[in-house]
């Protein structure tokens, strides 16, 4: 729905005096990572692979039974009890402890695969939130952006009325045609269309990044401008080394990879002995309780050995073997796309900054252009089409200034997001440490 001029500002006044505080990028961010959907979905599975780490480790530890039987027989049987002739039945109560005994290491290794697993869990919510904040910042700028073609709209529709206010003046005076006055006065209501079509489309900015930001999509917005570009002087080589080393997704991936190894060895395990001590403790009760009962306490040990398993033991290996081959396979295809999409982003970066550099010297050019045209239509030496043409010409080259502007803002949050940190140094530090720490290995070793 496109809004009228008349209604959006009666928006905009609105907004304004709900007091809707500035919400900075950072403040944006935390929203998201708090509210986002995606994110809550992973922290429930994360929460999910915690419940299987404590599930593992309770395999160890004892169970505790109770039970209890009544039997009675189906027809009636008479013994001579205390002098009586009584219906005998059965009464008997029971408990038992049983204690298993990690013989194999079985149990560790599947204690220490689901800790593997809620591992990776945790690295999928960080994954996540490496995608969010992307959104996050497309999602800002397009506010920034709408926010600041807003504002070339109106500065251009200000010199509009100007002119024609001159024009009417000029015209009275018999200075210049009536077809010169329309011309002013056609130039007006096309800058009053760019500009309803300017505020529209930060209207529809807001909503979006209220979206993103998953609260209400009314919810009032004032965001905060962003200081000049940063410079990357980074060798796309050392973004791709610091990438693979701090990007959750690939130690997620990793974390599933020794999850898997884990899984694997205890499959190994499966045509072991295994072992477990047990406790029981049982109570009988004589027929219709009227003769003392007995107590019994019995200890176990119990040893079982696996003689043949139908090859069961061996298939379920072969299939945890498998699963870590494919894992392995995802990993180098995770690797070789980061190492694609880090020079990708790095490019469209270096890209975007010329274009807006270039813009930088076209809205000077043009500025000085129509400072000229306007001198010279004061002093009757230029037409009114020299200076409608470089006024066009002006706010079109502001309009590029702003759009190459947030188009590199947003080829830095691109970048950002394929290396996974937004301090691009901090990953490219991370995996020289990590080399470092890796070469002393090495030499230890040796």
């Amino acid at each position: 729905m496109i809004l009228s001029t008349s209604a959006l500002a009666a928006a905009l006044v609105l907004m304004t005096q709900a007091g809707a505080a500035p919400l900075s990028l950072d403040q944006a961010i935390a929203i998201a990572s708090q509210n986002a959907y995606d994110v809550a979905l992973q922290r429930t599975q994360l929460e999910k692979s915690t419940s299987r780490v404590q599930q593992a480790k309770n395999s160890l530890k004892p169970i505790i039974a109770a039970n209890g039987t009544y039997q009675r027989f189906g027809s009636e049987t008479f013994t001579q009890s205390g002098g009586q002739n009584a219906v005998i039945d059965s009464r008997t109560v029971g408990a038992s402890v049983q204690i298993p005994i990690d013989l194999s290491g079985g149990f560790g290794r599947q204690i220490n695969a689901a800790r593997r697993s809620r591992d990776a869990s945790a690295l999928n919510v960080d994954s996540t939130l490496n995608i969010v904040r992307l959104s996050v910042k497309a999602a800002y700028f397009n506010v920034l952006q709408a926010q600041s073609l807003v504002a070339v709209q109106t500065q251009a529709l200000e010199q509009s009325r100007a002119r024609l206010k001159q024009g009417e003046l000029q015209f009275k005076a018999d200075q210049i045609a009536r077809v010169d006055v329309q011309r002013y006065r056609a130039l007006v209501f096309q800058t009053e269309s760019n500009l309803l079509n300017a505020q529209n489309a930060l209207v529809l900015a807001k909503n979006a990044l209220n979206e993103t930001l998953s609260r209400p999509i009314e919810t009032p917005v004032e965001v905060v401008d962003l200081p000049e570009l940063p410079k990357v002087d980074i060798e796309p080589a050392d973004l791709v080394a610091g990438a693979v080393s701090v990007r959750p997704d690939v130690l997620s991936v990793e974390a599933t990879l020794k999850a898997l190894t884990e899984t694997r060895r205890a499959a190994e395990t499966g045509d072991d002995p295994t072992l477990s001590v047990g406790l029981n403790w049982q109570r009988s009760f004589a027929a219709n309780g009227r003769q003392a009962g007995d107590t019994n306490t019995t200890g176990t040990v119990t040893l079982s050995i696996p003689l043949f398993d139908q090859g069961q033991t061996r298939e379920r290996v072969k299939q945890a073997c498998l699963d870590e081959d494919a894992t392995r396979i995802q990993l180098n295809q995770l690797k070789l796309s980061i190492s694609a999409e880090v020079r990708r982003s790095l490019t469209n970066l270096q890209n975007a900054r010329a274009r807006y550099d270039s813009a930088v010297e076209q809205v000077k050019l043009a500025e000085e252009v129509f400072r000229i045209a306007s001198i010279r239509e004061d002093v009757g030496e230029a037409t009114y089409l020299e200076v409608i043409d470089a006024q066009t010409d002006l706010t079109s080259a502001k309009n590029q200034l702003v759009t190459t502007r947030y188009d590199a803002l947003t080829a830095l949050a691109q970048l950002q997001k394929a290396v996974g940190r937004d301090a691009l140094q901090e990953a490219v530090d991370a995996a020289k440490k990590q080399s470092a720490g890796k070469e002393g290995v090495l030499k230890v070793n040796h």
